[in-house]
């Protein structure tokens, strides 16, 4: 699997659980020593990097088997920026991570961050202000800030889509499961933060066999435009 933004690519071995990466202009891969658990199915970017940046900042990553990491991909590492990898969350009963975004409160780094965590039969919902903690910037918020999560009791690939109105606030999103395409609006305001809700005016949409059996993209971005 690969996931790439800018001048970033990652590339996860599908048996070894190895994790390598690449920045533009490089002509060799990274090899990330610190994550060599299980594979890797998710990639939560942070959408803050500028072209300026000699790293990716702090990211997420979501694994086959249900854990939520937090590291930072640099061309190199040294003394003073050493490469790091930490656990930060478990899905229920170890279940996949399908999908893994996370957002600032009106687009403000300063303010509180959200974190979406979508499984096949899940939507889990995280809140508050990252701060460095025992060497992670997203540990206190996996620790005591979790909104009602959704869930789903006919489980299925549990794809999520994130779509943007002006990038790089997220507007909405689609999560896939046995019951059809899940379609929410995403309240990136403080009243949304407030209210215990990021996701509002939930419509669930049909889909077909074919649909579910095509290209995720070319099946969703149709559903998306059936609801805007």
């Amino acid at each position: 699997k690969q996931w790439y933004q800018r001048r970033v690519a990652i590339t996860a071995g599908m048996t070894t659980g190895e994790l390598f990466y690449g920045f533009t202009g490089n002509n060799t891969l990274k090899h990330c020593s610190k994550l060599k658990v299980n594979t890797i199915d998710a990639v939560g970017w942070n959408v803050t990097t500028s072209h300026s940046d000699v790293d990716t900042r702090e990211i997420l990553l979501g694994s086959s088997i249900g854990i939520v990491y937090e590291t930072k991909l640099a061309p190199s590492f040294d003394r003073n920026s050493p490469e790091t990898c930490r656990k930060l969350f478990s899905t229920d009963e170890g279940e996949s991570i399908t999908g893994l975004t996370f957002f600032h409160e009106n687009n403000d780094a300063n303010q509180r961050t959200a974190v979406i965590v979508a499984t096949p039969s899940r939507l889990y919902q995280f809140y508050g202000k990252t701060k460095l903690t025992e060497g992670s910037r997203f540990l206190s918020i996996f620790r005591s800030n979790e909104f009602p999560s959704f869930k789903q009791d006919r489980p299925s690939e549990g794809i999520m889509r994130m779509f943007y109105e002006k990038y790089p606030s997220p507007s909405s999103l689609l999560w896939m499961t046995g019951s059809g395409a899940h379609f929410y609006r995403i309240k990136n305001t403080t009243e949304s933060f407030d209210t215990r809700s990021l996701l509002c005016e939930f419509k669930l949409i049909n889909v077909t066999k074919k649909e579910k059996s095509t290209d995720c993209d070319s099946a969703l971005i149709p559903l998306l435009k059936s609801v805007t």
